[in-house]
């Protein structure tokens, strides 16, 4: 229960004397939850959100974030650079009281999206480009190719169909849910030659070709 409660003394001295002290309703418990909302698992260098959540607004708040560092507010972001598990302490200072809770934060590798495109230029359609997956930590893999159609494939195929420059987008899951995205602008083009007139003086030699390609 909170109280109140009755706190005795008894005291007895060298010689076998004894005495009692008594107070009545002396100490009386607040009903004060402490607590702090964190994720249980986080990605290497993305913010992570810190709040203080105990049911009453203390005096003061300090956290120890695992890391040597620390902070003093209630709410707050933080990133962490290297993986591990970091204990989470909040020591929370209230009226008639001083309380404290721990939770472990665990850092997981964010994994690092990056890709390769072979054969992604022509002159006209159709134009299958094969594009091999470079990333690291990936588990999982989502292609945008850039003209409506995606794929799950960690090293897919794909046929474009139509003239045009196409911006292709990789995004990477790790295992542990961590994410990472690369996009790269107009890696596909498939365009006809361009044909430019040649102007030459009066004259010149046999045989002669009119235009030029660009």
């Amino acid at each position: 229960g909170t109280g109140p409660f009755t706190v005795t003394l008894i005291a007895k001295s060298s010689l076998g004397c004894i005495d009692t002290l008594r107070k009545n309703n002396l100490v009386t418990l607040k009903n004060i939850q402490t607590k702090f909302n964190v994720p249980d698992r986080g990605c290497a260098t993305e913010s992570i959100n810190f709040e203080n959540t105990s049911s009453q607004n203390p005096i003061s708040v300090l956290w120890n974030l695992g890391d040597g560092s620390s902070s003093l507010l209630n709410r707050f972001q933080k990133s962490y650079a290297a993986t591990g598990t970091y204990p989470i302490k909040m020591v929370a200072t209230f009226r008639d009281c001083k309380d404290s809770v721990v939770k472990d934060l665990v850092i997981n590798p964010k994994p690092r999206s990056n890709f390769r495109a072979i054969n992604n230029a022509a002159c006209k359609p159709p134009l299958t480009v094969q594009f091999q997956d470079a990333s690291s930590f990936a588990a999982s893999w989502k292609w945008d190719f850039g003209d409506g159609t995606t794929s799950a494939d960690p090293n897919p195929q794909h046929t474009y169909q139509a003239n045009g420059e196409y911006t292709v987008k990789l995004i990477v899951h790790s295992a542990s849910g961590c994410s990472d995205t690369i996009v790269k602008k107009s890696i596909v083009r498939i365009a006809p030659p361009v044909l430019n007139p040649l102007i030459v003086p009066n004259g010149g030699c046999s045989p002669f070709n009119g235009a030029v390609l660009r």
